[in-house]
């Protein structure tokens, strides 16, 4: 088994994220592999140091650690998927997990049993939200409870599947190093490519989406399960700080259209993905607005998406762009967040919203 941890700048989000890898249950005969891929050279040592941190983790020798320090910033996508193909074994399954992001303490024992005993390619699992890291100490948790379930053996996914498993981001998505998942990535690449008019990080911010559709013509087995394997998180400076909700890339709405237009490429247009095309259509009008008031967005990068995405906006959509408009230039969106963070507390440390998972896990099973 091998996990990639891609991470760029999250010191204060990096401690806890290796630790719920390291809480994670094992199987004893499980050669089990990590590699810290950092993206950001001056925090080198940095990252080294937080893993020295964890060096007592009973789980720690468990695992062969290697860090991959990268020279020189890269794309997101090429800190994610090069350094797969770069460190993976044939056959070998592979989970790439956010520097920001938490393992449920079951993920890769269950990830790993499901892949061998449905000889799956490709796996999509359920994910939750709502932690945010208040410092290196203190996490804010809101979401549900992440659910284990032994008994979902997961269904196969076809193109009208994979939207009932919520956001697809890499830590939702396990993979077998398999020709399939590597043909995957090279169709991938080739339907970016087409977006010549969009610079290489911009063109290739949603790759992971674009991944998911790849896989599905090869011949590769894609199983989807609910039950949830990861909780995503921010820290609050990004929850703050953020501009119209995204602290790196672009909003929403310039997401959604840049998916919606790769979803036209000719090799999908007979492909069952008018429920996808509807609903990034549905994003994408509801942040039109964002567009002419997103200092990220350029007059003539603006007119050049929108000359190639036709958006239909509604009144729902006018008044839902209006409200973002209005946190974001009002500060209500700031303010709203740490008027919640005092109201409802719900603050751990980092060991005990781990421990408090696998309690109410526990507790759930026996039931």
């Amino acid at each position: 088994m091998l996990v990639v941890v891609p991470t760029y700048k999250r010191l204060d989000c990096l401690r806890l994220s290796l630790l719920s890898i390291f809480n994670n249950e094992l199987p004893p005969d499980e050669t089990c592999r990590l590699v810290i891929s950092n993206n950001y050279p001056p925090h080198s040592e940095a990252v080294e140091e937080i893993v020295t941190t964890l060096c007592s983790h009973p789980n720690f020798n468990k695992w062969q650690v290697v860090f991959h320090h990268q020279l020189n910033t890269v794309p997101a996508v090429d800190n994610w998927y090069q350094t797969i193909l770069d460190f993976a074994n044939e056959e070998e399954m592979v989970v790439l997990h956010g520097d920001d992001d938490l393992l449920t303490p079951w993920s890769l024992a269950d990830r790993l049993s499901l892949l061998a005993t449905r000889q799956a390619d490709f796996l999509l699992t359920g994910v939750c939200s709502g932690l945010t890291f208040l410092s290196i100490t203190s996490i804010q948790y809101r979401g549900n409870w992440p659910v284990r379930n032994r008994d979902d053996q997961g269904q196969i996914l076809s193109f009208s599947d994979f939207e009932d498993f919520g956001n697809v981001f890499i830590g939702s998505q396990t993979y077998r190093f398999t020709p399939n998942f590597k043909a995957a990535i090279k169709q991938a690449k080739q339907w970016t490519e087409t977006q010549t008019w969009l610079d290489y990080e911009t063109r290739n911010i949603m790759f992971p989406y674009y991944l998911l559709v790849a896989i599905q013509l090869t011949p590769a087995k894609v199983i989807g399960c609910h039950w949830h394997g990861c909780i995503r998180g921010t820290s609050l400076h990004e929850r703050v700080n953020a501009p119209f909700n995204h602290s790196y890339g672009w909003n929403s709405g310039v997401m959604d259209m840049l998916v919606l237009e790769l979803m036209n490429h000719p090799d999908l247009l007979n492909k069952p993905l008018d429920r996808t095309r509807e609903l990034l259509a549905y994003q994408a009008a509801n942040w039109y607005l964002t567009l002419y008031l997103d200092p990220r967005v350029t007059s003539v990068f603006r007119r050049e998406l929108l000359k190639r995405v036709n958006v239909k906006m509604s009144f729902k959509n006018c008044l839902f762009g209006i409200k973002v408009i209005l946190q974001q230039y009002l500060g209500l969106k700031a303010i709203s967040i740490r008027w919640d963070i005092w109201r409802n507390r719900n603050i751990y440390t980092p060991t005990s919203l781990l421990k408090e998972i696998s309690i109410k896990q526990r507790n759930e099973e026996l039931k």
